[in-house]
């Protein structure tokens, strides 16, 4: 994590490396207030330090920040590698997809359009399979 707040040249504070090492560690986008009951339990921080982070991650390019179906704010580590997610919207669990569907309708955009495309996300609502089950049961 040092690393990549050297890189930036962000002083390298505990609190920045928590917060890196929480979203690092996650497969998926995540929302602010879960970096912070994560990095809570490592050290003591506050819910406007994970704010004032994410904000200063965010201007460095070192996060991207996404906002999903739920109308909130989701980040996770720049990457070249870009990520889409299924989301269910009952139990709200998220699932990645792990090839990217996309790439065929950018050409076809770009090609239609001159379109310069830069990135895209996808995020596709819908019911997981454990939600499905549930809720068949409930309507036996």
């Amino acid at each position: 994590m040092s690393k990549i707040l050297n890189d930036a040249n962000l002083k390298n504070t505990k609190a920045r490396e928590i917060i890196l090492e929480v979203i690092k560690k996650t497969s998926l986008p995540i929302r602010a207030e879960d970096i912070y009951k994560l990095a809570n339990k490592k050290i003591a921080i506050n819910l406007s330090t994970v704010y004032r982070t994410l904000a200063t991650l965010l201007e460095k390019g070192i996060l991207t920040r996404q906002v999903m179906h739920d109308k909130k704010a989701y980040y996770q580590i720049s990457t070249l590698a870009h990520k889409h997610i299924l989301v269910c919207e009952i139990c709200h669990s998220q699932t990645p997809i792990e090839d990217c569907p996309m790439h065929h309708l950018e050409d076809k955009i770009k090609a239609d359009t001159g379109f310069d495309i830069k990135d895209h996300s996808l995020e596709i609502i819908g019911i997981c399979c454990k939600c499905q089950e549930k809720l068949k049961n409930n309507n036996k």
